[in-house]
């Protein structure tokens, strides 16, 4: 092979080598991203009262209270021990409501259920139980409130809502978007309902 043909191969193979490495590269997967921890929004009510009413069918129990007047609550079949209920029980209901949001960038994969934690009475106590909903969605951000930390957006069905946010990595990624954005957002509510003996 003559010496010129050789000088011309080697420097052609001088300039794939790098390119095949760069095409190497791009055609590597990107790392996936971990989303932002959830912030959880929690409040809590009680209410100490006498058993008026107990309904089995609809599992509804009216209550009189002090402050409140009559307070009717429905028991979802996740309270057990309903049945310990009983009319003229002097109680103590305590409602408690959690509320978990994750916000990612779009094409972030998101956990099935978001941790907010559920609880069910054991067998011969008092009632006591949660129920928790995680619901997924990618919506429009329409606002960010970084004084406040808080994020207004728009759900696939057209619901405005807007939530705190707690997690400082939470914080964070929120200064980085926009209104009009479109990001992948985690919803766990949670309701729990405790019935116990109050004192007389």
């Amino acid at each position: 092979m003559p010496s010129s043909t050789r000088s011309h191969l080697l420097r052609a193979a001088c300039v794939a080598l790098p390119l095949f490495a760069l095409g190497a590269c791009a055609s590597a997967p990107p790392e996936p991203v971990a989303p932002p921890a959830p912030t959880v929004v929690s409040t809590a009510k009680e209410a100490v009262g006498v058993v008026q009413r107990v309904n089995p069918r609809t599992r509804q129990v009216t209550i009189r209270t002090p402050s409140e007047g009559l307070v009717t609550v429905t028991v979802g079949p996740e309270v057990q021990n309903f049945s310990r209920i009983r009319r003229g029980d002097r109680v103590r209901v305590r409602f408690e409501e959690a509320v978990a949001v994750q916000i990612a960038p779009r094409g972030t994969r998101l956990p099935a259920e978001l941790d907010i934690g559920a609880a069910r009475a054991p067998a011969g106590e008092r009632p006591a139980g949660a129920m928790v909903a995680t619901v997924r969605d990618t919506v429009t951000v329409n606002a960010v409130d970084t004084a406040n930390n808080t994020v207004t957006f728009t759900t696939s069905r057209g619901v405005r809502r807007m939530l705190p946010v707690r997690t400082p990595e939470m914080q964070a990624f929120i200064r980085s978007i926009r209104p009009g954005q479109r990001v992948n957002v985690a919803i766990a509510e949670a309701m729990a309902i405790s019935v116990e003996p109050a004192e007389r």
